[in-house]
């Protein structure tokens, strides 16, 4: 019987800290919940909602301002009928986010009540995916995983990249800030996210501080092709490089959210007629390849490649089958020139080892060996979309879901007690074992 008291005691103990892992674990890996406690020295003290907003010179002829909120489940339940009527009609929901420790992805809990929610009452929906990634990989696991997350929605705004630090107690905390990206890498890696969601069929979209923008990035190849929403609070930017929207604080208040709600304007440019695109976006099917930024050295199995040959690149030259669609200088700069198709080849030059034979790849270049030399050949069909301007948006028919809305108990306690309760069974599971070897 002591035995069995014994046994029981260890047990609960068990239960009880996991329990308590579980809720701190699932809590913890969310990097908005430390932002929620924290003072965020990278986009400058949250300014009140009642300070006079001077917008930049360049958006007050050409362009139509409208009030934007972003939400995630640190909102709360929102009544989003009282959020049409007071006036706003634009929304960026949060969709998902990398744990700041692990890594791991995870959906914001009250995504779905969110998105159902506002496109059912009549507001224009975008979403952002809150990440921590540190590698183009990375990147594109996060993009693939908001653009599944949001089929079957009608979005009206992008898919935004939100990339930040995760912040504790006034200091920069977490994979992303430990991983030390160079500007180039962190641009990559943004642009990654963009091609991907782009390649989709969506909007892409970067939001960042201006310190991140300004600091940690080259901005300049991602505002060329992709939007850039700024974070700086403050009642009149500075912030010199483009942008479409600005959350100018993280205080204001809107009818039908209970406490703070981050407060947006996005910027149209106003429809003159003309029809023009505003840009052209170029998307590759079989690789993914840079954006007029610098592409990959070699498109074939590289790294892997060149170990089995033992040999080092000597020499890459870029071409484009059609110039007039599709130019790379000789560092592989991709530039669209206009709609259509072009094929972009690498053709690179590997130095042998005197000693070393030459050795089968994996690869399905065309390869031609001359002497210690190897020269392989590989292309991507490149296509080039226009996209055309951005019409003003306007509420009405947020488009239909296709779903109903879950009840209020849809929130981040769900996943917790769910986890719990797995663990609690498998526990129970294994105790049942150990009686009946009692027994």
């Amino acid at each position: 019987m002591k035995k069995l008291k014994a046994l029981i005691s260890v047990t609960l103990c068990l239960i009880i800290a996991c329990s308590s892992a579980a809720v701190s674990y699932a809590i913890n890996e969310d990097p908005m919940a430390l932002k929620q406690t924290s003072v965020s020295k990278d986009i400058n003290s949250p300014m009140a909602e009642d300070e006079q907003i001077i917008h930049a010179e360049k958006f007050k002829d050409n362009y139509e301002i409208y009030d934007l909120i972003d939400v995630s489940v640190h909102n709360s339940t929102i009544n989003w009928d009282k959020v049409l009527a007071s006036g706003v009609k634009n929304v960026m929901i949060r969709v998902g986010y990398r744990g700041y420790q692990t890594g791991s992805l995870n959906v914001d809990t009250a995504f779905e009540r969110n998105i159902q929610g506002a496109t059912k009452a009549g507001l224009n929906v975008g979403v952002y995916f809150y990440s921590q990634a540190i590698s183009r990989a990375e990147a594109i696991e996060e993009a693939d995983y908001a653009i599944q997350k949001v089929a079957g929605y009608n979005l009206k705004l992008p898919i935004a990249f939100d990339c930040e630090y995760a912040e504790s107690k006034g200091k920069f905390t977490g994979r992303l800030y430990d991983a030390k990206l160079t500007k180039d890498e962190l641009t990559s890696v943004c642009l990654a996210f963009c091609n991907r969601v782009a390649a989709a069929g969506y909007d892409g979209m970067v939001y960042a501080s201006a310190t991140m923008f300004t600091d940690h990035m080259t901005v300049d190849n991602i505002s060329t092709y992709y939007d850039i929403w700024l974070a700086h609070y403050t009642n009149c930017t500075n912030y010199a490089g483009d942008y479409c929207l600005w959350q100018y604080t993280s205080k204001g208040t809107v009818d039908g959210i209970t406490g703070n709600v981050d407060r947006n304007y996005l910027y149209v440019k106003k429809d003159d007629g003309t029809k023009e695109p505003r840009y052209l976006r170029v998307t590759a099917s079989v690789l993914d390849l840079y954006v007029n930024y610098k592409a990959q050295l070699y498109t074939f199995k590289d790294e892997e490649a060149l170990a089995k040959l033992g040999g080092t690149v000597s020499d890459v030259k870029w071409s484009s089958s059609d110039n007039t669609i599709l130019t790379v200088d000789n560092t592989g700069v991709i530039t669209a020139m206009a709609e259509g198709r072009a094929e972009i080849t690498a053709e690179i030059t590997v130095k042998l080892p005197e000693n070393k034979e030459n050795t089968t790849t994996e690869t399905t270049t065309t390869e031609e060996k001359t002497d210690n030399t190897l020269t392989i050949k590989d292309s991507v069909v490149i296509d080039v979309k226009a996209v055309p301007v951005v019409t003003p948006p306007s509420g009405g028919d947020g488009g239909d879901s296709g779903s109903t809305t879950p009840s209020d108990g849809n929130n981040i306690f769900s996943e917790i007690m769910q986890s719990i309760i797995s663990m609690f069974m498998q526990l129970i599971q294994g105790l049942l074992g150990v009686f009946k070897s009692i027994a």
